[in-house]
């Protein structure tokens, strides 16, 4: 697998950064294709709308995209990939903050909504050390149930409440993409014998 990242504070060229990634990954992953047919390879989309590649089985993504950060992880096989802008979140909480409820209030309401019962242990038991603690393990949660909804393919339709990320229930593996202190970077695949795991982290 290979993450491939772009920071940008303008709107990032999504389709042009998907394109630059493959490319770089058709040549580590030993794919075969031309520049031509790398550059115009058609995507086709599933029954709940993941996009796919038609005709590269070996060639498996999953985008995400926050704030200053556009990721996209590349793999063999079927992968999910979800990304959060803390700096971003930090930003809009703080403009948001007068008069309002406090920010762990906020986020502890989200987690209260859509996190299992373990999930909210584990974002409640950060309060006491604060906000950035809390939004730090908020996200952590977050950003896992959303790589295991873009895994399986069926997007927050399949409702974020009816798993846990943090049981081994599900038949899958997590990990965490070191993309730098101000982003939460959580990805999600099949638990394999040989587990897959990121062997580069690409900025393109």
């Amino acid at each position: 697998m290979y993450l491939y990242l772009r920071e940008s504070d303008e709107k990032t060229d999504e389709q042009g950064f998907f394109r630059a990634a493959f490319l770089d990954y058709n040549a580590r992953a030993g794919l075969g294709l031309s520049r031509h047919e790398a550059e115009t390879a058609p995507c086709a989309a599933g029954p709940y709308g993941k996009p796919y590649f038609a005709d590269i089985p070996r060639a498996r993504f999953s985008i995400s995209h926050s704030g200053r950060l556009i990721a996209c992880l590349m793999a063999g096989v079927e992968v999910g990939l979800d990304a959060e802008d803390l700096a971003m979140r930090r930003g809009q909480d703080a403009r948001r903050a007068a008069g309002a409820p406090s920010d762990c209030a906020r986020y502890l309401k989200i987690a209260r909504r859509h996190f299992r019962a373990d999930e909210l242990r584990f974002v409640e038991e950060a309060e006491a050390q604060g906000y950035a603690s809390l939004l730090r393990r908020f996200f952590f949660i977050w950003t896992r149930k959303e790589a295991y909804v873009k895994y399986t393919g069926r997007g927050l339709g399949a409702g974020l409440g009816t798993f846990s990320v943090l049981g081994g229930e599900l038949g899958a593996s997590f990990g965490t993409a070191h993309a730098g202190p101000d982003f939460e970077v959580s990805y999600c695949h099949a638990r394999l014998a040989e587990a897959p795991a990121i062997r580069e982290i690409v900025r393109v």
